[in-house]
């Protein structure tokens, strides 16, 4: 792992305001099921699972981006709350989630790249440039929305409308030390 290319980045997307329930109300956050989650109750808990929501005031999240090797990093959220130091990870349902350790229940961990606007890898290595467009993929999936709840879109590697996002790196060569303060 390698802390030259690790870096701390606020995240935002075309389709919507990212947040998580639990940040965002400050409790646990349930919406009703209505055909997304086959074979569920009536309602699903959605507190830590990751929504794009446009009705909702910008309040950036902050993520650490742990670099694990090449272009591939694993995701943490370190927006300052109960989820901070947080895996982000993928659910039963294919959905990012706030994950409690990589293997959480069903969830599981997930390896993240970003890709430019011509398709390739980007790079993240040029010091200059602090912001940058990119789309991006969980375990080879690109990240969609799906499904807009009253919490928002929901962010998936399923079927969906590909998301577009805004990585604007705040800090580079930042140590994984960061997810113990």
């Amino acid at each position: 792992m390698t802390a030259e290319q690790s870096f701390i980045a606020e995240l935002t997307s075309d389709h919507g305001h990212l947040h998580f329930p639990r940040l965002t109300h400050g409790r646990e956050v349930t919406i009703p099921v209505t055909g997304f989650f086959d074979f569920s109750p009536t309602h699903t808990f959605v507190s830590d699972t990751l929504f794009a929501n446009r009705d909702l005031p910008r309040v950036p999240l902050q993520f650490y981006f742990l670099n694990i090797g090449g272009f591939v990093y694993r995701m943490f959220v370190i927006t300052p709350g109960p989820l901070f130091g947080r895996l982000v990870g993928i659910d039963e349902n294919d959905c990012l989630t706030a994950m409690e350790g990589p293997n959480a229940g069903p969830k599981k961990s997930a390896m993240f790249h970003f890709v430019d606007n011509n398709g390739n890898l980007a790079s993240l290595d040029d010091p200059k440039s602090n912001t940058l467009s990119v789309t991006i993929h969980a375990n080879n999936y690109s990240l969609k929305r799906r499904k807009n709840t009253s919490e928002g879109f929901i962010i998936y590697t399923g079927a969906g409308v590909q998301m577009n996002f805004t990585l604007k790196i705040i800090k580079r060569n930042v140590d994984s030390s960061i997810l113990t303060v």
